[in-house]
C-alpha cells in the first residue's frame, strides 16, 4: 500500500525509499503478530530486530544521501516514521 507511494517511476522495488517501506510493512505485520501471540517466540523476534537493523542501514543510507532533501521529506512523511528509527541503537525486549 505505501510501496506505491514512494515509487519514483514505473514498477519500482530496487530504490532505497521502495525497500525502506516494504521493510516497514514487513516489521509492522512482524510486530502485530509477536504482540498478538501470548508466549515468548525467540525466532521471530530474532528475525523482527535483523528487518529493523536493515530498514535502520538503508534510512541511515538515504539520509547520507540526500541530507533532508525532498525525498527524504517525503519518505519520513509517507511512512510516518521518528527519528528514533534512523538513530542510535535499537533494542526490542
Amino acid at each position: 500500500a505505501n510501496t506505491q507511494k514512494v515509487e519514483r517511476a514505473g514498477p519500482d522495488t530496487g530504490s532505497s525509499e521502495v525497500q525502506i517501506a516494504i521493510l516497514t510493512a514487513k516489521i509492522k505485520t512482524l510486530a502485530d503478530f509477536l504482540e498478538s501471540r501470548g508466549r515468548p517466540d525467540k525466532i521471530n523476534k530474532r528475525n523482527l530486530t535483523i528487518l529493523v537493523h536493515k530498514r535502520q542501514k538503508l534510512l541511515q543510507y538515504l539520509r547520507r544521501k540526500e541530507r533532508g532533501g525532498p525525498r527524504w521529506q517525503h519518505l519520513i512523511q509517507t511512512l510516518g516514521l521518528t527519528e528514533g528509527t534512523w538513530k542510535g541503537e535499537i533494542s526490542l525486549r
